[in-house]
């Protein structure tokens, strides 16, 4: 059984997105081959911001590496219109972690990389505004989206009893996030709502180079069964981010003074509480996860604070732009994992299979195609070998999101010069995602 747990803990390396502006699905990293299961089994990178007392399980000096490969599209289907599909290169993403024993202690320490966000074509250059009302009309709901963020993590576990561990961590992000919005900017009865000479264009961006957060785990293992407990609880400040909006309009019709235009925005993040089991057969092993993300209402709703923007109309009309919506929200959702694997050379090589259900974490009025996290199916394969202390795994990933279609949505024109009635968010959407990974675990006395 051991050559089984050192093989199954380094499926944690795998290190895959969280499809959210707020990092809300994982606070580390988790198997590409399993669909995420591991918050009992993963004892290694994954187990230092997710579940700490998985560590206690082992106390061999070692170290991971891992890198995913994550391709994510969307589309947003609108009546009488193109639809409107995502496109940027696929990411890479890193993890680097590693575990050593301290006296009672097992001690780990962890450096991942993330992030999300999609980008919509935007209109070109100097295409008649006929064509772009008719063509983009998916302009004013978001044209591009995305998020960067590196998280330091340090962790320790220590046995309580022979049957129970527990854990603590403690981690650091910096987070930098970038969102481009179209506003409707003119003057209801004098322009015709949604005229793309009116349009605004703002590009913004900021940075929070330090958010602090934490997470407890408890691990139960009793020898006298084969069946392995985990409970995790995870969160983190809110995201504050500091930095820049740019303004472009029509010249003709707009001129925007943002020589010293500043941004700020809010993004809460979730507390995440995990539930697990295992179970350990003599050449099977099954593993279900629970997790729950919980956020404020307030938290689907977010806004972009500008600061010394001000919008100019052709006749000298003037008025400070203070608040551009942004399409970053969340709410409180749920995901259900589930994983087997099944040893197929013993001592050598096993093969994982893994099945998650994830409901819908992006607000339902407010659906945005950059920034949509619409839940799904995920479906995942594995291979793991191990040859004397490296374990090396592969593993690929693929989710498929239900068509969500949007009737009425909160989402509007958000006009500086005064409200001006519409929907803009009105779509039926849906996406997929694919992720291949590789991980290395080395072990050494």
């Amino acid at each position: 059984m051991d050559g089984a747990r050192l093989l199954l803990s380094v499926l944690g390396a795998l290190v895959v997105a969280p499809a959210s502006a707020t990092a809300d699905d994982d606070a580390g990293p988790r198997s590409v081959g399993r669909a995420g299961t591991g918050l009992v089994s993963d004892d290694g990178l994954g187990a230092v911001s997710r579940n700490p007392a998985a560590m206690a399980r082992r106390d061999l000096r070692r170290a991971q590496l891992a890198v995913v490969v994550d391709d994510d599209d969307a589309s947003a289907a609108r009546a009488g219109a193109r639809t409107a599909t995502t496109s940027h290169p696929p990411r890479f993403r890193f993890g680097l972690g590693a575990q050593d024993a301290v006296g009672p202690m097992v001690v780990g320490v962890a450096l991942t990389s993330d992030g999300d966000g999609r980008a919509l074509p935007a209109p070109p250059a100097g295409v008649p505004t006929s064509t772009v009302e008719a063509d983009y009309l998916d302009r004013y709901a978001g044209l591009t989206g995305a998020r960067r963020e590196r998280t330091l993590a340090v962790a320790a576990a220590t046995r309580v009893t022979d049957a129970l561990a527990i854990g603590v961590a403690a981690t650091i992000a910096s987070v930098h996030l970038e969102e481009r919005r179209r506003v409707w900017a003119g003057f209801s009865g004098r322009d015709p709502i949604g005229s793309a000479a009116r349009d605004l264009e703002f590009a913004l961006a900021g940075d929070d180079g330090l958010v602090p957060g934490a997470a407890f785990g408890a691990l139960v293992a009793p020898a006298s069964i084969p069946l392995e407990l985990g409970l995790a609880i995870s969160f983190r400040n809110a995201v504050h981010l500091d930095g820049t909006a740019r303004g472009t309009a029509d010249p003709t019709e707009l001129r925007v003074d943002d020589e010293r235009g500043a941004a700020a925005l809010t993004l809460a993040s979730p507390v995440i509480v995990r539930a697990g089991a295992r179970y350990l057969g003599e050449r099977a092993l099954a593993e279900v996860g629970l997790e729950l993300h919980r956020l404020r209402p307030a938290a689907a709703t977010p806004s972009w604070t500008l600061d010394r923007v001000r919008a100019i109309d052709r006749t000298g009309a003037a008025v400070d732009v203070t608040e551009v919506a942004s399409r970053a929200g969340r709410r409180s959702h749920a995901v259900l994992r589930g994983a087997v694997d099944v040893e197929l050379v013993p001592g050598l090589a096993w093969a994982t299979a893994g099945y998650a259900y994830a409901t819908q974490a992006s607000p339902a009025d407010g659906l945005a195609a950059t920034w949509a996290d619409l839940g799904g199916h995920t479906a995942a394969i594995g291979l793991e070998a191990a040859a004397g202390d490296v374990v090396v795994i592969v593993g690929y990933a693929r989710t498929w999101s239900p068509t969500i279609t949007v009737e009425r949505s909160s989402l509007g024109y958000d006009d500086p010069f005064g409200p001006a009635p519409g929907d803009v968010g009105a779509a039926s959407f849906a996406g997929h995602r694919d992720q291949l990974g590789l991980s290395v675990e080395v072990a050494w006395p």
